[in-house]
């Protein structure tokens, strides 16, 4: 399953109307896409901790919630009103950031990127096996006992 491309156009539709008024009549533009590509470094920085990474500008489907929620926070942060950023939009937050610590630990499943296929440089081969680039052993139980 591909990943979705990130647009502003896709985190403003996980907003409510009433904030994405004050937000729009505050913000510019060219802010709000800042902003959007400084939470998605962010989200794709998590995913690329388990050695995974999808199209340039692109998460996984499950971390879209989480996408929204910390694009919403770092808006609603920048604008002069604190009456917006209520505590179910801090916990919402805070459970965002733990998806995020759980997607990028593992302890929580994400959406295998499909390989971009531009060139055989380009592949996404997903995680190295430890066990294939460990060091051989120089020795073994049988040239310690003398045999």
């Amino acid at each position: 399953m591909p990943w979705t491309q990130c647009t502003t156009a896709l985190a403003e539709s996980l907003m409510g109307p009433a904030e994405l008024d004050v937000i729009r009549l505050h913000l510019g533009e060219d802010y709000r896409a800042q902003v959007l590509a400084a939470v998605v470094a962010s989200v794709r920085g998590y995913c690329a901790a388990r050695g995974e990474l999808g199209e340039e500008g692109s998460i996984p489907p499950e971390c879209v919630q989480a996408l929204g929620s910390l694009y919403r926070q770092r808006l609603l942060a920048a604008l002069p009103v604190d009456h917006l950023m209520t505590e179910t939009r801090q916990a919402e937050t805070r459970d965002a950031w733990q998806f995020l610590r759980d997607a990028g630990a593992g302890r929580v499943g994400i959406t295998r990127p499909s390989p971009v296929s531009t060139g055989p440089e380009q592949l996404s081969t997903g995680p190295v096996s430890p066990g294939i680039c460990a060091p051989r052993r120089r020795r073994d139980r049988r040239s310690l006992d003398g045999s």
